[in-house]
């Protein structure tokens, strides 16, 4: 029985009861029904996979030469993705007995879904070939543009590779099509480049990758390249020793910045997790154990604009523990400061988390005042708290878990040791500059 309520002079009807007679007695506006009228829901055309339910009419046709012909007329076979219904065109059959039979064949046919099948293939197949058409007289440098610019890659990630595209791609490739593209061409262009050959590889791997698989080359071109070998001086990543550290903390006595970098050197963070760190992120358990809650990041959200994000990965969301009464003293007058705050690294305006570089600047003076030949930078005190693990031979997991590497999956196969407790984190971090 129908749930049929009276508003006034009209019949309401539920909406499933609606859409269900829709859908049997009039499915070719089913599609629009269902958008225009029902409530929170869409339906795409191509998400009509309705059957139709007549089975049309045979009629009889007498010929001038006398033959006698039957048709089977108005005969749905599917909806297209229009919501049309597209109708059997077959040839007369001499006996009302043949067309029935091929009549019951075609029902049999509809319903298993053959017809409409055969339509969603060919319109695949037409889309595919289209799509590959299209893009064979597109330029390359254009497709590299689009591919890069609908990516989901972080901000600074995708200014950087339009950056290359719009730079050295576009000026060695112009207006080069996607069709008159050659090996040799890219990998002449891979041979010229004197530096940031892996950014230069991932642009053409991955838009090369694109246009194999919709068939607008004929081959992943990128397979087939060869990476030329670049010698490029990098700035050594050296550890600092014990002594060094100790000579830091002496010059930084004092410093504004000096709870920064007993905390860097404590917990091995990331600048950018240090920068995005709010003052309710620092939890005190006592007079010497202090809890930070890692949950965010400070970089790049946008092509000219920065502010705190998602973590550089999943593990890197996390708690690192801090113990000592000097360190938590310091960040406990840290975080008065920051009152009323939107972060606890404050810069000289209260307008927003120290930036990064200026703080490098400061370290580069802070390594000349303690005789540090080093270069010195935020990175190189999570790299010291990572090697000074190491050498204390805790367990790679441990190390991963504590920095927040991404690979503590990995790693977890491999090391059957792992931190059991809150306790054993403390335990590392007291011990870790005690020689």
């Amino acid at each position: 029985m129908v749930d049929v309520k009276r508003v006034g002079r009209s019949l309401v009807i539920p909406e499933d009861v609606a859409t269900d007679f829709i859908r049997e007695c009039y499915p070719s506006v089913l599609v629009d029904f269902t958008n225009r009228y029902t409530e929170g829901k869409t339906l795409k055309q191509t998400e009509c996979q309705t059957v139709p339910k007549s089975i049309g009419v045979i009629t009889s046709v007498l010929q001038k030469s006398g033959n006698r012909y039957y048709y089977i007329k108005n005969f749905p076979l599917y909806y297209d993705n229009q919501g049309k219904a597209v109708y059997y065109k077959g040839k007369g059959f001499i006996s009302k007995v043949e067309a029935e039979n091929q009549r019951n064949k075609l029902i049999r046919q509809r319903t298993n879904g053959e017809f409409k099948t055969q339509y969603l293939n060919r319109s695949a197949e037409e889309s595919v070939t289209t799509l590959a058409e299209r893009i064979m007289k597109q330029s390359y440098v254009s497709f590299c543009r689009e591919f890069f610019a609908n990516r989901d890659n972080q901000a600074a990630t995708k200014e950087l590779y339009l950056a290359i595209i719009n730079g050295p791609l576009d000026s060695w490739f112009g207006g080069i099509k996607v069709q008159e593209l050659t090996i040799e061409d890219l990998q002449d262009y891979l041979d010229t480049r004197d530096s940031s050959i892996k950014n230069h590889m991932v642009i053409l791997r991955q838009t090369l990758q694109r246009l194999s698989l919709i068939g607008a080359i004929r081959c992943n071109y990128a397979e087939r390249l060869v990476r030329p070998q670049i010698n490029v001086k990098k700035h050594p990543k050296e550890a600092l020793t014990c002594d060094e550290v100790a000579a830091i903390r002496k010059v930084i006595v004092g410093s504004p910045n000096q709870w920064a970098i007993e905390l860097l050197l404590a917990s091995g963070m990331r600048i950018g997790e240090l920068q995005a760190l709010r003052p309710e992120d620092v939890e005190i358990l006592n007079g010497n154990r202090a809890l930070i809650h890692i949950s965010g990041s400070w970089g790049k959200i946008s092509s000219s604009e920065y502010g705190r994000k998602d973590t550089k990965t999943i593990t890197s969301r996390r708690d690192v523990p801090i113990i000592g009464a000097n360190l938590i003293a310091l960040l406990q007058a840290a975080k008065v400061k920051a009152k009323d705050k939107d972060w606890l690294f404050i810069n000289r305006s209260g307008t927003g988390p120290i930036e990064k570089h200026n703080f490098n600047r400061y370290l580069s003076s802070v390594a000349t005042q303690a005789g540090i030949t080093k270069r010195l930078t935020s990175h190189v005190f999570r790299h010291t708290v990572a090697s000074i693990m190491k050498k204390k031979r805790h367990p790679d997991t441990t190390i991963a878990r504590l920095l927040g590497h991404a690979n503590v999956e990995t790693l977890n196969r491999v090391y059957a040791h792992d931190i059991s407790s809150k306790e054993e984190l403390f335990e590392i971090a007291s011990d870790l500059y005690k020689n």
